[in-house]
């Protein structure tokens, strides 16, 4: 009876709205509730049913859970994974995990600010299980956008990457209220983010560098990224609100999986 402890009356008709509705997805053809009322259950059934009373405890509404349910547990975990170009890109956490997330994300973007902060809390627990990589995806096609990320990649040739991603993000209120952001703002963060200055204005206006920018911008969009950020867990769609605790139950699924 977890599902039913802290919720009234209401919260607990909307629990069961949902539950006896929406289906398990681990296999069974049966809906989450079906799964739980069986004397073996399942282990999915069950964190499904902790998911919805965490989102109706988060305020969201009965549409928002089931969408959730469907593009996280249902069309996410289920749907054929993307494959990234990763050789080349930096990432976190630990270099041997087998679970890898690939975020896409725009350094002018307000929501990739906060998920940065997101990101960084999730690391401290879950580095040893995870690997992070960052991907290019400038909105729009917004010139700032673009040469913020043109300046990241430019750090990334003097392995300064995330000291660059953590300017930018840190200095992002700064950075929306010019337009276009002029060159001297950006060499300035680079100088902050310790690097050659020189080599780093070479590198900031080099074509190729843009060009890999843009690159990621394309396979961004042929893996159907819709807008920023957006996540992908194991090649596979993040699909659930963007949460602590939705990132740590994605990734004991994909533990599972494996």
């Amino acid at each position: 009876n977890f599902y039913k402890e802290g919720l009234g009356l209401f919260l607990k008709q909307i629990f069961y709205s949902i539950a006896e509705k929406e289906l398990c997805y681990d296999g069974c053809p049966g809906t989450i509730l079906g799964c739980l009322l069986k004397p073996e259950g399942s282990a999915q059934s069950l964190r499904m049913a902790k998911f919805i009373v965490r989102e109706i405890r988060d305020g969201q509404d009965v549409e928002s859970i089931s969408d959730s349910i469907i593009n996280g547990f249902g069309k996410g975990f289920h749907s054929t994974p993307f494959s990234f170009k990763l050789s080349d890109q930096p990432f976190l956490g630990n270099k041997n995990a087998k679970i890898v997330i690939v975020e896409f994300a725009d350094f002018r973007c307000g929501h990739c600010a906060l998920a940065h902060l997101l990101l960084t809390d999730l690391l401290k627990t879950q580095k040893d299980k995870v690997k992070l990589y960052f991907k290019y995806y400038p909105l729009n096609n917004n010139e700032s956008s673009t040469r913020l990320a043109i300046s990241a990649e430019a750090a990334k040739k003097q392995q300064k990457f995330w000291e660059m991603h953590d300017i930018l993000f840190s200095n992002q209120e700064n950075l929306v209220m010019k337009e276009p952001i002029p060159d001297e703002d950006i060499y300035a963060l680079a100088q902050k983010a310790g690097l050659n200055i020189k080599k780093f204005k070479k590198d900031f206006a080099d074509p190729k560098t843009r060009e890999a920018v843009l690159d990621n911008k394309q396979e961004g969009m042929a893996s159907e990224v819709e807008g920023t950020p957006s996540f992908y867990i194991s090649g596979r769609p993040f699909g659930f609100r963007k949460t602590m605790e939705n990132f740590i139950d994605r990734i004991e699924m994909e533990q599972e999986r494996q």
